[in-house]
């Protein structure tokens, strides 16, 4: 669960980080469908692929949030990091999104 400051400086609202995950996935994830791994327990780290100032890093958060993943934030917008840093680890299944997420029902 992200902490409530980082809740607090997304500039984006879960309505319109909703709508760019359904404009990337509108019906569900066939790669991950059609090999069975839908639901299989996964792990995605990002990293900085060079000497950076982070930007963006809640939003991309909410959004690993909202497709049911269990995030750690390991870095903040405005943070100078070097390359290779770790920016946030997500934990969770191969799945897209979740169907919450097409049916309209409330994102928070």
């Amino acid at each position: 669960m992200l902490s409530i400051w980082t809740r607090r400086m997304t500039m984006l609202h879960d309505e319109e980080l909703a709508r760019i995950l359904l404009d990337d996935c509108p019906y569900s994830d066939p790669t991950t469908e059609g090999l069975g791994i839908a639901a299989v327990p996964a792990v995605a780290t990002l990293t900085a692929r060079g000497d950076m100032v982070v930007c963006g890093i809640e939003e991309a958060a909410r959004m690993f949030e909202l497709s049911g993943g269990n995030v750690r934030l390991a870095a903040r917008s405005g943070d100078l990091v070097a390359a290779g840093a770790l920016l946030l680890e997500v934990s969770g299944t191969g799945r897209c999104h979740p169907p919450h997420l097409q049916d309209g029902a409330d994102t928070g």
